[in-house]
C-alpha cells in the first residue's frame, strides 16, 4: 500500500527529503525534520525552540521553552514574587511559585520590653515579640532566686530555670566536707517554712590511703572500706619493676642487692629482702663532673654537678637543708654532715633525713652516732615518709633500704590478706545464693510429691520431714 502511496505522491511532486512542521503557538516558526533525532533538537519540549511567553496564572509570562499546552499548567514561575504582603506591605522576595510564608525583610532595631534593642530582626519577628526567637541576647548578671548566687545569663533567660554552674559548697557528711557539685544539681525543696538542701552524691575522688600500699583511692567518694587497690604495683628495684596490679601476688626480686660502699662493704641479702649491712655515715669519695668531691653520703648514687656546694646556683646555695634549725646549704659542712638528694630534686642533710625516717627504730647507734646493729624486723613499726617540702614519697635511697623493703613486704602481705578476704566474701555470697535456690527447688519438689490437707502447709511438711 505504501508503495502505491509513494508513487502517487511522486507523480504529483508532493514528496521530498524533509518534512516541514509549524509550531501551533509560534506560527511563523517553520521547522524541517529529516531524521527522528531532529525532533529533540528543534522541538525538545514538544513545541519549538522559542520561549513560551504564554501568561501563567500568576500573571507573569512563561519563561520556559515552547511546550505543549498539557505541560503548561505544571510549570513553576521562576520570577520574583514581589507581591505586596497584606500584613506588613513589604514585597515578597521569594520565587513566584513559592509560598510567601513569613516576612523576611530586615527592619530596624526594635525596642524590647526589657529596655534593650533587638538588632536587625526580620519583619515577621518584629511584629511578634512573644516568640522565643525575640528573646533578648544582652548578657546581664542576676541573683538566682533559689541558691542566691549571682549568675551571668542572657537577659531573656528565666532565672528560675537557669542552671547555676557555681560550686554548691554545702555541708556534706563525707571527708570532703563541702559539696563540689554544680549548684543546679543540688536543688532545694520547701519543707514547711524551711528550705531543705538535697545534695547530689559527692563526685570528688575518695583520696583515702589504701591499707596495703601508699596509693590513694581513686574511686568516687564512697562510704565504707576502699577495698583493694587497682593501680600498678609500686614494687620496683634497680633490676626490674612489677607489672601487676597493686596487692596481687608479687614476687620479691631475688637478684643480689646492689647496696655497697668502700667502708661498710656490700649487702649479702637478695634485693627483695631487708638489707643486712649497716648504713655508712661518711662522705662519698667520688668526684663530680665539675671536678669537686661529691657532697652526698657514701653508698648513694652521686647527684649531678648542679648539687656541688662550690658550683651550685644561688637558689640551691640558699636552700634550707636542715628544717629544724633552718640551716642553708652554704652554711653546712658536708664533710661532717653530707647531703642526700631525693628523687623529687629536694635535698637535705643526712642527719635531718635520718630523723625524718626514724632511723633510731631501725638501727642501734653508739655515742658517736655510728650504727652498730640492726633492729629485728619483728620489732620495727614504721611507715613510709614523704619529702618535707613537696610531700612526694621518699624512695630509691639505698641508706633507707631496710625501711623501704620492710614496708614493701608488709604492704604485700596486707594486699594478699585484703584480696583473700574479698575472694572469701564473694565465694560466701555465691554459696548463700546457691543454698537459697536449692531450698526453693526442694520446696517446689515437695509441692509436687506430698499431698496436702486443707490445714497443712508446705512449711509444716518441711518441718516434719
Amino acid at each position: 500500500m505504501w508503495e502505491d502511496v509513494v508513487e502517487l505522491l511522486h507523480s504529483r511532486d508532493q514528496i521530498g527529503p524533509k518534512l516541514r512542521l509549524r509550531c501551533s503557538r509560534h506560527e511563523e516558526t517553520v521547522m524541517e525534520v529529516s531524521a527522528p533525532g531532529d525532533f529533540e533538537t528543534l522541538a525538545p519540549e514538544g513545541g519549538c525552540t522559542e520561549l513560551c511567553n504564554k501568561r501563567l496564572d500568576c500573571g507573569h509570562a512563561c519563561e520556559y521553552l515552547c511546550h505543549a499546552d498539557s505541560m503548561h499548567k505544571h510549570k513553576e514561575c521562576r520570577r520574583r514574587c514581589e507581591r505586596g504582603r497584606t500584613d506588613c506591605g513589604h514585597a515578597c522576595a521569594k520565587r513566584c511559585y513559592e509560598d510567601c510564608g513569613k516576612g523576611l525583610v530586615i527592619v530596624k532595631d526594635i525596642l524590647l520590653p526589657c529596655g534593650h534593642f533587638l538588632s536587625k530582626p526580620p519583619c515577621w519577628l518584629s511584629r511578634d515579640l512573644s516568640h522565643t526567637q525575640a528573646k533578648c541576647t544582652t548578657r546581664v548578671v542576676r541573683m538566682l532566686p533559689v541558691c542566691k548566687h549571682d549568675a551571668e545569663m542572657l537577659c531573656g533567660d528565666d532565672p528560675t530555670e537557669f542552671k547555676c554552674l557555681k560550686r554548691c559548697r554545702g555541708d556534706l557528711p563525707c571527708r570532703h566536707l563541702q559539696c563540689s557539685n554544680p549548684c543546679f544539681r543540688c536543688p532545694e525543696t520547701a519543707a514547711g517554712n524551711e528550705s531543705v538542701s538535697r545534695h547530689a552524691p559527692c563526685q570528688e575522688l575518695c583520696g583515702k590511703n589504701h591499707k596495703a600500699c601508699s596509693h590513694r583511692c581513686r574511686r568516687v567518694c564512697h562510704e565504707g572500706d576502699c577495698g583493694s587497690c587497682s593501680q600498678q604495683c609500686q614494687l620496683q628495684c634497680v633490676h626490674s619493676k612489677c607489672r601487676r596490679v597493686c596487692g596481687e601476688y608479687c614476687v620479691p626480686c631475688a637478684e643480689q642487692c646492689t647496696w655497697q660502699c668502700e667502708h661498710m662493704g656490700r649487702c649479702e641479702m637478695p634485693c627483695g629482702a631487708p638489707c643486712d649491712r649497716l648504713p655508712c655515715n661518711k662522705r662519698c669519695s667520688q668526684v663530680l663532673e665539675c671536678g669537686h668531691q661529691c657532697p652526698s653520703i657514701c653508698g648513694e648514687i652521686c647527684p649531678g654537678k648542679e648539687y656541688c656546694q662550690v658550683c651550685c646556683s644561688t637558689d640551691k646555695r640558699e636552700a634550707e637543708v636542715e628544717m629544724i634549725e633552718m640551716t642553708t646549704y652554704e652554711n653546712i659542712d658536708v664533710e661532717i654532715d653530707p647531703i642526700i638528694v631525693l628523687a623529687c630534686g629536694h635535698f637535705y642533710t643526712s642527719t635531718f633525713l635520718d630523723g625524718c625516717m626514724e632511723m633510731e627504730k631501725v638501727y642501734r647507734q653508739d655515742s658517736d652516732g655510728d650504727f652498730t646493729e640492726s633492729v629485728s624486723t619483728a620489732d620495727m613499726v614504721l611507715s613510709l615518709k614523704n619529702c618535707p617540702e613537696c610531700r612526694m614519697p621518699i624512695c630509691g635511697i639505698q641508706r633507707y633500704n631496710r625501711i623501704f623493703k620492710c614496708a614493701t613486704l608488709n604492704s604485700m602481705l596486707r594486699g594478699i590478706i585484703i584480696r583473700s578476704q574479698e575472694s572469701y566474701i564473694s565465694i560466701a555470697k555465691n554459696v548463700a545464693e546457691f543454698e537459697s535456690q536449692l531450698e526453693k527447688a526442694r520446696v517446689e519438689k515437695l509441692r509436687e510429691l506430698i499431698p496436702l490437707t486443707n490445714s497443712q502447709s508446705i512449711a509444716t511438711c518441711c518441718s516434719s520431714k
